[in-house]
């Protein structure tokens, strides 16, 4: 369980993160055949790494860089603000963290948040990740 205690994170806003992007990666699959959204999480160096992976449409190249700029959407009339990536990325950055967007046109997309963390808290981490295996 991620905790404020043992992790050092806003745990109200880091699940407003992932709330962000699991709501946009189930919306992407909505009119695709197969309709999976994976979770993975993995420590790499000191880094609490969250990947959000979708079997969505993917998104296009050239909207790649515009994600995390407040009021951009690829979403209908009505159906997004065009806040939430934005909004997230700065609660990502506040907690000295990075978010990162990989996607293929037709072939989905993944998110993966990057939180650092405390080398003792790795150590933590790494035993609680071995208990859910």
């Amino acid at each position: 369980e991620l905790t404020e205690e043992k992790y050092e994170f806003d745990s109200d806003q880091i699940k407003q993160v992932l709330i962000n992007l699991l709501t946009n990666a189930c919306e992407a699959t909505e009119d695709s055949n197969l309709k999976e959204v994976t979770v993975r999480l993995y420590l790499n160096d000191n880094k609490l790494n969250i990947e959000i992976n979708d079997s969505g449409s993917g998104i296009k190249s050239e909207n790649l860089n515009k994600l995390f700029v407040p009021f951009f959407t690829t979403k209908k009339i009505g159906k997004g603000t065009g806040l939430g990536l934005a909004i997230s990325y700065g609660i990502v950055k506040m907690h000295k963290g990075n978010i990162e967007v990989k996607s293929t046109v037709g072939g989905g997309s993944t998110f993966t948040v990057q939180l650092p963390i405390q080398q003792e808290i790795k150590k933590i981490m790494t035993e609680e990740m071995l208990e859910w295996n």
